[in-house]
């Protein structure tokens, strides 16, 4: 998620340069920006303490945001005619979600700012209503040294709703300044505001379990990608949130074979990633097996694990623990259920007697066997563990 806060609209140099010299460093300090949010999923602006300056300037930041011309709102004077602001994206246009970030604070050529953004489809305005103050201001003195300034214009968004004296609310109200939290709740709300949230469904074979089957995907963090397990329920829904961006999306039947897959999945203006429903009726097969003791051992609970190709080893040799969640408790003597593509070879089942209770140690903490390899076809009825 990239990130820009934008707290006024004016003095963009250092001492007192002319108006198109600031627009210049603006422009400059913008196509920097473009630049460093060249590998973003989605763009947080946050005008939340931004209290105005120029609307001249504002449009020109809402041109690093447009999509294509556009409309973004209106001027009217009375006994004047009415001027049109329309506003042209840079270079080929920004389509990225775009949250935008407001409060009370937001006043004057910020909410002009607010309103232009407004006008964008892929824009979602957050936070909390602005001023309310749209309207430049009409300076009248008075003999005794007093000035008083007016509102005289109207400003207008696109659509010619006008919002002086009340501010603009939010597409999603979010408190981005709770009472309860001064220190940490802005902190705390922009967390909330960059995470992505993956949803979706399995479809797997009427009647079947889902052993076998995972869900996995890439995030994209800061300090580099990492691969997630995701969990789903017995309809094959699924939900789990990420601070970083989902960048691919597969389902396996087996680990290392892969039956689906989904690269770069877009997420929406609140970082929801919805693939939708994934279905694997017509793709996967049942195959059913009893696990059982060999004469004279103990039965008992295992942990199992099915692999297309051998299961990986550690420094010495050793095969891959059984630790994880990811491979849950099998009762010797029952009848275990996988599912897989008709056409798998290779398949390795790898059974573990766990040496305790514990879960997680990276290779091995009990006696192990390794059954395989197997074709689709070929895969026994009956496995004996020692």
């Amino acid at each position: 998620v990239g990130y820009v806060r934008i707290n006024r609209f004016s003095r963009f140099m250092d001492g007192n340069q002319p108006r198109p010299v600031q627009y210049d460093a603006l422009d400059a300090a913008l196509a920097e920006m473009r630049g460093d949010f060249s590998a973003v999923s989605r763009i947080i602006v946050d005008v939340a303490m931004n209290g105005g300056g120029s609307d001249a300037a504002a449009q020109i930041v809402a041109s690093y945001f447009a999509d294509r011309r556009r409309p973004v709102l209106r001027y009217e004077v009375e006994g004047a005619p009415t001027r049109e602001i329309v506003v042209s994206p840079r270079a080929d246009g920004e389509r990225r979600p775009i949250l935008l970030l407001t409060s009370e604070v937001t006043a004057s050529a910020a909410e002009s700012f607010v309103l232009m953004m407004r006008a964008f489809p892929h824009v979602t305005q957050v936070g909390g209503a602005t001023r309310g103050g749209l309207s430049s201001l009409l300076p009248k003195p008075f003999p005794n040294g007093f000035r008083v300034t007016f509102s005289y214009q109207r400003v207008l968004d696109a659509e010619g709703n006008l919002f002086e004296g009340m501010g603009v609310p939010p597409e999603r109200p979010v408190e981005l300044f709770p009472d309860t939290d001064v220190h940490g709740g802005f902190a705390a709300a922009l967390s909330e505001l960059s995470k992505h949230t993956l949803v979706g469904q399995v479809l797997l074979p009427s009647g079947s379990g889902s052993r076998g089957v995972e869900v996995l995907v890439t995030v994209r963090e800061t300090d580099g990608d990492s691969q997630v397990w995701v969990r789903f329920d017995e309809q094959g829904r699924f939900s789990q949130t990420f601070r970083g961006a989902v960048t691919s999306l597969w389902v396996t039947a087996g680990i290392g074979a892969e039956v689906f897959r989904i690269d770069a999945p877009e997420a929406d203006e609140v970082g929801r990633v919805d693939v939708g429903v994934i279905d694997l009726r017509d793709r996967l097969r049942r195959h059913r097996m009893v696990l059982r003791a060999a004469e004279g051992k103990p039965g008992g609970d295992v942990r199992m694990g099915m692999w297309f190709g051998p299961p990986p080893t550690g420094p010495g040799g050793e095969l891959a623990s059984l630790g994880s969640s990811q491979f849950p408790t099998v009762v010797l003597g029952s009848e275990i259920e996988w599912l897989l593509s008709p056409e798998a070879e290779s398949i390795y089942f790898l059974v573990e007697r766990p040496a305790g209770e514990e879960r997680g140690p990276r290779w091995r903490t009990g006696h192990q066997r390794l059954f395989g390899p197997f074709t689709a076809a070929e895969i026994p009825a009956e496995l004996v563990m020692d």
